[in-house]
């Protein structure tokens, strides 16, 4: 029973994870990645694609940050203690009876 459970992730992967990305490596860094997954229990494949994965995150994860300068943030943060500014619009709508309440 658990070979035919096995088979049938093995199939799932293979639907799901169909594309193939090569990557050029010396013996050295081959053998690293190798002892890395083993170290992980991953196999070779699973451990780089994760590898990857965790690193595209932290790589995007970087472009979300602002840094500003002392003055900039200063004045960014002086804008967010002022009152909100009325906005008309908005108040109208808000004012409107939720849809959800309509019925």
């Amino acid at each position: 029973m658990a070979t035919k459970n096995r088979k049938k992730k093995q199939t799932k992967a293979k639907e799901t994870r169909s594309l193939f990305v090569r990557l050029r490596a010396t013996a050295a860094e081959k053998a690293k990645i190798e002892q890395a997954a083993a170290a992980m229990d991953m196999d070779k494949s699973e451990y780089m694609r994760q590898a990857l994965l965790n690193d595209a995150e932290r790589t995007l994860a970087r472009e979300h940050v602002t840094v500003l300068l002392e003055d900039a943030w200063d004045s960014f943060m002086h804008e967010l203690d002022q009152p909100a500014k009325p906005i008309p619009a908005l108040a109208e709508f808000l004012k409107r009876t939720p849809l959800w309440e309509r019925v």
